[in-house]
């Protein structure tokens, strides 16, 4: 994923774009029969929304807003939710205005 993103802002770059390189922070793992994403950040106090799924059922997406914007997600067997909603992260998105929005269904995922 970081190499993509490089390879975007040095293209960016060359074209005359003069956005600093500010990739969003991403991990995953894969934990026995378990995969667990996480794009942003996720820091004390931040609100939680969970936008698919739920904890109990072994899979899910949640949202993480702080300072009113979106600034993390994390999936858990939820790979195709977690990449839909990564780009809040990138966008910026406000947290009052998703946390507005309906949760996530099968027809809304890319």
């Amino acid at each position: 994923m970081n190499d993509t993103e490089q390879a975007i802002a040095a293209a960016g770059h060359l074209l005359g774009d003069v956005a600093p390189f500010a990739p969003v922070p991403y991990f995953w793992t894969d934990q026995c029969e378990t995969r667990i994403q996480a794009y942003g950040i996720f820091p004390p106090g931040a609100d939680l929304r969970i936008v698919y799924g739920a904890p109990s059922d072994g899979h899910f997406a949640a949202a993480y807003g702080h300072h009113g914007r979106v600034v993390g997600v994390l999936g858990w067997n939820a790979p195709r939710q977690v990449r839909t909603l990564r780009r809040l992260i990138v966008d910026r998105a406000s947290w009052a205005a998703f946390a507005a929005t309906p949760a996530l269904s099968p027809a809304t995922v890319k």
